[in-house]
Parts: structure tokens; C-alpha cells; sequence
């Protein structure tokens, strides 16, 4: 049974990587310059941990860590992810301003 299910995957020329939301706090990262198609398991540090819930319930509360997202990160990201499928479909780069 899937409860929250989101997993990121990043491919890129010298590797890739992929973060699983329900998996244990670990990356699954591939180095290209290995030639090896194995991912191995990174565990992610302490200091880079975050309790989403916690600081969702915080910003709520107006005490917000001034770390959480806003409305103009979510718009930026949008443009972002626009422009790679506009990229991909029309097989160019595409400049964001």
C-alpha cells in the first residue's frame, strides 16, 4: 500500500540519482564515470533532514523558519518545469528569464 508516494529521479551526464519519499532517509545515487548501471544506496546527513509536517504546522502558526517555500518559489519551479517540456518536445534549449 502506497500512503505518500513521491520519488524524484535526476539523470544527468556524470550520473543519477533518486530520492523515494517512503523509502529510509536515503539517496539512491549511479556514477556514470564507473560505467556501472547499479544504484547505491547514500545515506542522507543529519543536518540536511527536514520534518515537513512540522515546519508546514509552524509556517501555520506564523513561525516560520524563513526557509519555506512561497508562492513565487512554486511559480518559478512551474516556469522551470514548462520550459524542460517545451525543451523536450521541440528538441532545443529553451532560455528562462
Amino acid at each position: 500500500m502506497r500512503r505518500n508516494y513521491q520519488q524524484i529521479e535526476i539523470y544527468g551526464t556524470e550520473g543519477a540519482l533518486v530520492y523515494n519519499l517512503e523509502a529510509e532517509d536515503v539517496l539512491q545515487v549511479r556514477f556514470e564515470e564507473q560505467r556501472d548501471t547499479t544504484f547505491y544506496p547514500v545515506e542522507i546527513p543529519d543536518a540536511c533532514h527536514t520534518g515537513q509536517m512540522q515546519a508546514f504546522f509552524r509556517l501555520l502558526r506564523g513561525r516560520s523558519d524563513g526557509l519555506d517555500a512561497t508562492i513565487e518559489d512554486g511559480y518559478r519551479n512551474q516556469v522551470t518545469l514548462d520550459a524542460m517540456i517545451q525543451s523536450c518536445t521541440e528538441e532545443r534549449w529553451i532560455s528562462i528569464s
